[in-house]
């Protein structure tokens, strides 16, 4: 188990030529155990004879340390000490026996500290080492005087070391050995298979009643792109159980230890004529079960039907049978046939993308075989090309296409022997070279002209004018709900906002549950589960405060935990960081919305509005205007807020605008500010324009960041109850050149228009009651003939890395990709969307990780 060892010797003189100091090192470096270094550095290695051991067995721990004999306190550890025994150590058989109980399952800590006195001298103990260790050059050294301890060498003081292994305890009796076998290792496509599962309980048990398997058939094609660590189940019930003993000695003092080192350091068959069959069936997921119950013998026969693919196929089967008993087992099958075609179509392609589709033809017989291969591309026709196939080769054919204007295409490539035949059908995706993009948004009320015409260079019969008509100012929020609704990341911030922003309740309970997977120790939110990464104060506050504004609720559990360990990093007695004077307030505004501040966490808050931004001063006032003793204080920072609104026309915003941390942009200010407002008499009339600020932020019909649009539709739905109690009732006109539409509220739908010839204004008319909003989208698809930037310019660069001919690309070809982005502004994070060709794949990042 010694994977290296390394010794050296140092000395130096004193002026009278005597021996001064002598230290050595010594490392023995095991698999994952724990070192804990001595007074001289040396490291002491327990090294059990095998790592898993049963329950009731006996583990057996080779102790290797630097000491003919010494007295070792043998400690079995987890959440505390469970057992401990004193024992007497040789260094000729340094051997521990511990028993192992049912109960230390699913693993235990097995801790030495072994001991030595005083030697009787130096050299006895040095030549001890240099016998043990094979040294001949440390002869001379012995040989010299010894000198009395000195303040600095005492070679024959007393001495410690401890070790530590970790130990599987008791698998075997909760083990399930799970066998899966097919009727044959391999089938002809389409054809149906049968899967016969075993399950063998521990010894000494039966199966109960109520035991069942879940059965899967994935293709390996799939798994290649990622193990599924999801079907050993009993590694996730055993989860291992760390070490929570803190240990302490002060056997360093009294040994005289001089030098304090580093601790705790880890060392380191088939096939024929498949005319009239043409394969098109790829799903990589042949069959799932959740259950299926096992027989008396506990036996279960899956009976599953082969898909299309030319491919392998595992079969897993994971056991359970009542609370303590897991397995898994799992086979591979493979389909094949004599001729095989394996097309390499693109499976996304643009529009008059000019390009070269390939398809290699397979031949698994042991003669040559000519074959006949053609098909068709939509409307295009392929033109047959003829190849002999040598025996077990293959060739490849190829054909130039030009993608049509619209999809997607359904690629038939067929492939004909006097033997064998195949025909693979493949559905092609056609995306437009020229998306229609959403150039410029608005809102107006009826009585409003607005001039519009199709922007320079447009492709014409393409986009249009969307009109949507609204009794409420915010309306429905028709962008905000697409945006956020085709939004394709996902931290715990992300779902949550986007289940408020869509108001989707049952997205909401789906994140909420999950909720206890994202905490930290501290009992604050990480914006991902696992713990590699550490939790944040600001999500924890900005979560706690989403559920209070949308009075949708979080789980007990860990709200009562975030709200904990809010209170620990407000007040200081928490690991965390303590944040900025920001994110402390916005945390003390959450947990006073949640009814658990303590009034005297605001004592250690410095008052200085004048420097705060906008979102702390609304934060601060929601706390503190209740509070008699603060009062003065809400007062200023009320004035203070105020100073900074600027009114333009019919709306009211802030004069600038500001970032005060990762979660608060310059829509959520404004979102804030608009909520703070219809809550507040004093502030009635301004509401109406601050919420006709707040929707002309948006761009291309939503805010800036996912915080923003759930904030925004928030104090949206609030103005709405407080401030549009008159329901509009009527008829709607809305007009663009010669296009005329008539909107009945009694069902208003969304309308487009046409674009006009000419640059025409768009009308809107309403006859009867209330005033409705139309928030107006200009769509259109205009080519970008030259680099276009908006908050951040983008370039990319390709370098070779290996190509087959130098200066050409062929298939095969290794290049790299740089993609420098540079922001106008500083930015926490930014996301880079770049597609990777079709065909292409990301080494290092794909296929396994290869």
């Amino acid at each position: 188990g010694v994977s290296g060892e390394v010794i050296a010797l140092a000395e130096a003189k004193d002026s009278a030529g005597r021996l001064a100091r002598a230290t050595t090192s010594i490392w023995l470096a095991g698999d994952d155990d724990w070192w804990f270094g001595g007074d001289n550095g040396d490291r002491m290695d327990l090294v059990p004879e095998q790592r898993t051991v049963a329950a009731d067995g006996t583990a057996r721990l080779q102790v290797r340390m630097p000491f003919r004999e010494a007295t070792a306190l043998v400690s079995v550890l987890r959440d505390g000490v469970i057992d401990s025994y004193v024992t007497t150590l040789s260094g000729a058989n340094p051997v521990i026996e511990v028993k192992m109980k049912g109960s230390y399952a699913p693993n235990v800590h097995v801790s030495v500290l072994a001991v030595r006195g005083r030697v009787a001298g130096w050299r006895l103990w040095l030549a001890d080492l240099a016998r043990r260790w094979n040294l001949p050059n440390w002869l001379p050294l012995i040989s010299r005087e010894a000198a009395s301890p000195t303040a600095l060498l005492d070679l024959a003081k007393p001495s410690y070391r401890l070790g530590i292994a970790t130990l599987q305890v008791g698998w075997d009796a909760h083990t399930l050995a799970v066998k899966v076998a097919s009727d044959k290792p391999s089938y002809a496509v389409r054809s149906p298979a049968t899967a016969t599962v075993t399950v063998t309980p521990p010894k000494g048990r039966t199966l109960p009643r109520q035991a069942e398997i879940a059965f899967a058939a994935v293709d390996e094609a799939l798994l290649q792109l990622r193990t599924n660590d999801s079907w050993d189940l009993l590694a996730a019930m055993m989860a291992p159980r760390p070490l929570a003993v803190v240990m302490a000695t002060a056997q360093t003092q009294v040994v005289g230890k001089r030098h304090y080192g580093r601790k705790a350091v880890a060392a380191g068959g088939g096939g024929g004529d498949m005319a009239g069959m043409t394969r098109r069936d790829f799903n990589p997921v042949l069959l799932w079960r959740a259950s299926v119950p096992l027989d008396a013998r506990g036996q279960a026969v899956v009976p599953l039907k082969l898909n299309d693919s030319l491919s392998g196929f595992r079969l897993v089967a994971v056991a359970t049978a009542g609370a303590d008993l897991f397995g898994t087992g799992s086979t591979s099958i493979r389909t094949t046939q004599d001729l095989q075609i394996l097309p390499g179509i693109p499976p996304v392609v643009r529009s008059g993308d000019d390009y070269v589709a390939t398809t290699l033809a397979r031949n698994t017989t042991s003669a040559a075989m000519p074959v006949r291969i053609g098909g068709k591309a939509g409307a295009i026709s392929l033109p047959v090309q003829s190849r002999t196939i040598p025996a077990g080769g293959a060739a490849s054919i190829a054909w130039r296409i030009v993608a049509p204007q619209n999809g997607p295409v359904a690629w038939q490539i067929t492939a004909r022997s006097p033997t064998a035949s195949d025909a693979v059908a493949v559905t092609q995706t056609v995306l437009p070279a020229i998306p229609d993009q959403i150039l410029q948004a608005t809102l107006i009320q009826p009585g409003t002209a607005l001039p519009l015409a199709l922007p320079p260079g447009a492709l014409p019969g393409r986009g249009g004018v969307d009109v949507s008509l609204s009794a409420s100012l915010g309306g429905s929020l028709p962008g905000v709900r697409a945006f956020m609704a085709a939004y394709p990341y996902d931290c715990i911030e992300q779902k949550l906002s986007r289940a408020v922003a869509t108001g989707d309740r049952a997205a909401w309970d789906r994140a909420a549950q999950s909720l206890a997977g994202y905490l930290d120790g501290n009992g604050l939110v990480r914006f991902f589960p696992g713990d590699w990464l550490p939790g944040d104060a600001a999500l924890t506050a900005y979560t706690l405060d989403l559920a209070a504004q949308s009075g949708w609720p979080l789980p007990s559990a860990p709200r009562d935990r975030m709200i904990s360990g809010l209170n620990s990093v407000a007040g200081g007695q928490s690991s965390a960081a303590l944040p900025d004077v920001s994110t402390r307030i916005a945390m003390l505004a959450a947990l006073s919305r949640a009814g658990a501040m303590a009034p005297a966490l605001l004592e250690s808050v410095s008052f200085t509005p004048n420097a705060w931004p906008s979102a702390t001063l609304i934060d601060w006032i929601a706390i503190t205007e209740r509070l008699p003793a603060y009062a003065k204080q809400a007062r200023e920072a009320e004035a203070v807020l105020r100073t900074r609104l600027d009114r333009q026309g019919t709306t009211l915003r802030l004069a600038r605008d500001e970032r005060a941390g990762l979660l608060v942009s310059a829509d959520t200010t404004a979102a804030k500010l608009l909520g703070f407002a219809t809550l507040r008499p004093a502030w009635r009339a301004d509401s109406p324009l601050l919420a006709r600020a707040l929707m002309l932020r948006q761009r291309a019909g939503h805010w800036d960041t996912t915080p923003a649009n759930a904030l925004g539709t928030l104090a949206m739905a609030g103005f709405q109850r407080r401030f549009e109690a008159i329901p509009v009732s009527g008829t709607t006109q809305i007009s663009l050149g010669d296009a005329v539409r008539s909107v009945d509220w009694a069902a208003p739908k969304p309308q487009t228009l046409p674009w006009p010839a000419t640059k025409a204004p768009l009308t809107i008319r309403h006859s009867g009651t209330g005033t409705p909003w139309a928030m107006v989208s200009a769509r259109a698809a205009v080519p970008i003939t030259a680099p276009f930037t908006s908050g951040f310019a983008a370039s990319r660069s390709m370098s070779p890395v290996s190509q087959a001919v130098p200066g050409r690309w062929t298939r095969g070809d290794v290049v790299k990709i740089t993609v420098t982005i540079t922001p106008r502004a500083p930015v926490e994070w930014v996301v880079i969307n770049d597609p990777v060709p079709a065909g292409a794949t990301i080494l290092g990042g794909s296929l396994g990780g290869r």
